[in-house]
């Protein structure tokens, strides 16, 4: 184990299934690696438990092995596109879809806290409780399961014929503790914005039969700004636009404005509290409500995809320029630059070595 980080391969001749286990748990629990194992036999099922990923081959050998892994494949050669395409895009997805979880519910609660400041810490509620009850349940959940299923960086063939970009994914760089924290200031940052923008432009304008605001009001201006922010927020780091993905975006934005129709045109003492009846009609009916829903979108989205632009840029991420070349390519037809930095023949210029650091938020 002391000497292992100095060879490139380890061949063991004629080894038992326990030392085959022991060979993997070592370099796991030991050296803190992460590991593969794949096999084709049931004398690989003790290795293939051992390892954080299992990968079984069924084959002519029975189906022990398979149906002990994590995932099984029908020959050995598409271990490749398993790891390298599929290995990095779910990745990618799960990243954001832990980030996201994250910043979306941590601003949502975080509005709570600022009303409880100003209302003295009554315990008067700010959301609506059914609004908060289908907050994750209906109106956000679907959008950030279709990005996490269909959403691709880069498709399989740029993957397969750039492996290098594997190392973000080995390097672990667009998926740290740095990360996460930026992520949740800007969740703390949209909670501020989505608070106190729209009690400053309610709290200063009148409606139309120059009654104030009020209260519930402002809420669901509040929360109708949260709604539109998530959707754009999520929608700025979207790379895959495909049918299913665009009309599970418009489907799930008009859903909060359908069920609030419903809701706000239930009678009082029904389902709601009177002061939300006929709500969504005296919002669409103040220009307020429609200035604030702008102001907010521009203060949350612009900072986040001004920030995500320049660590992009600045850091060179080798997928990001390998994106941007593949294109140009199509566009401008250009033949294949030279080799740069170890990656392959046919690798854009000016892209970074896998070595370098690699930023992504």
């Amino acid at each position: 184990v002391s000497t292992q980080s100095t060879w490139g391969t380890v061949v063991c001749c004629r080894v038992s299934p326990k030392q085959k286990a022991d060979v993997v748990s070592t370099v796991r629990d030991k050296k803190k690696k992460i590991t593969l194992a794949i096999g084709d036999g049931a004398n690989d099922v003790g290795m293939i438990l051992q390892a954080h990923i299992g990968v079984g081959i069924s084959g002519r050998e029975g189906a022990q092995a398979a149906m002990s892994s994590d995932y099984s494949i029908a020959q050995f050669r598409f271990l490749e596109k398993l790891v390298l395409v599929h290995g990095r895009w779910n990745y990618q997805r799960i990243r954001v879809l832990i980030l996201y979880q994250f910043y979306k519910n941590l601003g949502f609660a975080i509005v709570v806290y600022w009303f409880s400041i100003y209302s003295a810490f009554s315990g008067q509620k700010y959301w609506d409780d059914y609004f908060q009850n289908v907050w994750n349940v209906i109106f956000t959940s679907v959008p950030i399961m279709a990005y996490s299923i269909w959403n691709k960086d880069l498709d399989s063939k740029t993957i397969l014929k750039y492996p290098k970009i594997y190392s973000e994914v080995q390097s672990g760089q667009d998926f740290t503790p740095l990360v996460f924290i930026l992520w949740m200031l800007d969740s703390i940052w949209y909670s501020l914005v989505v608070y106190f923008v729209p009690n400053w432009i309610m709290n200063n304008t009148t409606r139309r039969d120059s009654l104030d605001h009020g209260m519930w009001m402002v809420s669901f201006t509040s929360f109708s700004a949260v709604h539109i922010v998530m959707h754009m927020r999520l929608a700025l780091i979207t790379q895959t636009w495909n049918i299913p993905t665009t009309i599970i975006f418009i489907l799930s934005t008009l859903t909060y404005f359908i069920f609030a129709l419903g809701y706000t045109n239930v009678k009082p003492g029904l389902f709601q509290t009177g002061p939300m009846y006929h709500m969504l009609y005296q919002c669409f009916a103040s220009g307020g409500y429609w200035l604030t829903l702008l102001l907010c979108l521009i203060l949350c989205t612009i900072p986040s995809f001004t920030l995500h632009s320049f660590i992009l840029n600045s850091n060179q991420v080798i997928s990001h320029e390998i994106a941007k070349w593949e294109l140009n390519e199509k566009d401008t037809q250009n033949e294949k630059p030279e080799s740069f930095r170890g990656l392959p023949s046919n690798t854009p210029p000016n892209t970074p070595s896998p070595n370098q650091t690699i930023r992504r938020w």
